[in-house]
């Protein structure tokens, strides 16, 4: 939709040339799954530099908003070619408000980092969020 309102407006349109990531943390008993330990629920979008510029939490949001569970970074390995996207949304947990989360299709198509690595100020930001959940968490019990 995007594309269509720069060019009704007459203006340039680009897309970032930096694939979305996605934050999330491991799950043991996906061990031995084809993707991974890795479970995502937040987008992580990029400048067109490479850094992380916002991130977009589409899942975890319902299970709790209060509660952050950003530990690792899925980003996709460089390739030439892709048959498939490395990071894809599955029904991974069916008794789950939202079984849906972020995998990778195949672990060696991802590489899994820390977030505060790769997110920065994500220490800073993650302590912010508890912070003010914990505020708004009293408020809502009180």
């Amino acid at each position: 939709l995007f594309q269509i309102a720069w060019a009704l407006e007459g203006l340039p349109f680009s897309m970032c040339s930096h694939l979305p990531a996605a934050a999330g943390h491991s799950v043991s008993s996906r061990q031995h799954e084809p993707g991974g330990p890795f479970v995502g629920h937040t987008m992580v979008q990029h400048a067109p530099d490479g850094t992380p510029l916002f991130l977009h939490r589409t899942i975890d949001k319902h299970e709790d908003p209060f509660k952050l569970a950003w530990d690792l970074v899925a980003k996709n390995r460089k390739r030439e070619e892709a048959s498939s996207p490395a990071l894809t949304v599955k029904r991974i947990f069916p008794d789950a408000k939202v079984k849906a989360r972020i995998v990778a299709s195949e672990a060696q198509l991802v590489e899994v980092v820390a977030f505060d690595n790769y997110v920065p100020r994500g220490a800073k930001l993650r302590a912010a969020h508890d912070s003010a959940a914990a505020e708004l968490r009293a408020a809502v019990l009180a």
